[in-house]
């Protein structure tokens, strides 16, 4: 009963390599893609200012389940910061992407309902809601 109850090295190692491996399946994970989607022409439309976007939402939505459980660092690394983000309690957020041009850009056309694509992010940074509201 000696050896009962001590860290050896070789127990050390064991668990070191366990949470190193673990780690990395938990992380990897397959890259947003949407087919058919110009993510650099609405990376360039902030704030829907160009108006790109508002022809480029609806493939988005078509394919709006490729997203969900994806990491927020994914999102963004594939259709760039959202132009607003909101905070709330327990960690989760909602990432806001203008879909029509807001107050933000200049000579505007006045929309009645101003469209966003919105993405709401739990506690753990991943996507559990993809949808566009009218404001």
């Amino acid at each position: 009963m000696s050896g009962c109850g001590k860290i050896t090295e070789t127990s050390v190692k064991l668990l070191v390599i366990t949470a190193l491996a673990t780690m990395g399946l938990v992380s990897c994970s397959a890259p947003v893609k949407v087919e058919g989607f110009d993510h650099e022409s609405w990376i360039a439309d902030t704030n829907a200012c160009h108006s790109k976007r508002a022809v480029l939402v609806d493939v988005l939505l078509q394919h709006k389940e490729e997203f969900m459980n994806k990491k927020d660092e994914q999102l963004m690394k594939y259709i760039g910061k959202p132009d607003k983000s909101l905070f709330f309690s327990r960690g989760k957020k909602t990432f806001i992407y203008q879909v029509d041009a807001g107050k933000e850009c200049e000579n505007r056309v006045l929309l009645k309902n101003v469209r966003s694509l919105r993405f709401d992010v739990n506690a753990l940074g991943r996507i559990e809601l993809v949808y566009m509201i009218a404001q």
